[in-house]
């Protein structure tokens, strides 16, 4: 700020002190004590002062009946939402409401939808679980299987061996038979 300004502006309360002063001072034959009170800043200070402390109190009065409105009516959450708002002065009533529909309306086709899917989700796990099911038992009979086929198979083999030493016994008795022939 420019000295200039600094000291215009520093003037300007003492100006606005001394001129009434000096012309009651020079002329006080012209008032009266009413009209001096025109005059009279401090006064002029106080009631004005006075004044707000009553306007204050007012005010303060209607913001606490503000917050008890506010308070009886969180009663549902739309209007309690629409209260705040008006209060905070950020939203129009009207565009709120119309946008609280819209998305509670597309909450509730998604809700609609994600119930389906859950639904079908359900169904499909079921029968994956049977097949599951079904598999562990086929595998259990599978193995059953197996092992009968094996022990079957051992007893095969044992028999075989079996088989080929009478074979080869008989084979070597068939020998020695030829043998013995002329």
């Amino acid at each position: 700020m420019s000295l200039k300004r600094k000291a215009v502006t520093a003037l300007v309360p003492i100006l606005l002190v001394a001129v009434p002063g000096i012309y009651i001072f020079t002329h006080p034959e012209s008032f009266t004590p009413g009209q001096l009170k025109k005059f009279d800043l401090n006064g002029m200070l106080k009631e004005i002062n006075e004044k707000t402390k009553t306007l204050g109190l007012l005010n303060k009065d209607i913001y606490n009946g503000l917050l008890q409105l506010d308070a009886q009516s969180g009663k549902t959450q739309t209007v309690s939402q629409e209260l705040i708002e008006v209060n905070q002065g950020v939203r129009k009533q009207g565009t709120t409401l119309e946008e609280i529909r819209r998305v509670t309306g597309q909450q509730v086709t998604l809700s609609q939808n994600l119930n389906r899917l859950s639904k079908q989700l359900s169904t499909q796990m079921e029968l994956i679980s049977n097949s599951g099911q079904k598999q562990v038992d086929q595998a259990v009979d599978l193995k059953s299987v197996t092992t009968s086929t094996r022990s079957k198979l051992a007893e095969v083999l044992k028999q075989n061996d079996l088989l080929e030493q009478k074979l080869k016994q008989a084979a070597d008795k068939a020998e020695k038979v030829n043998r013995s022939m002329p």
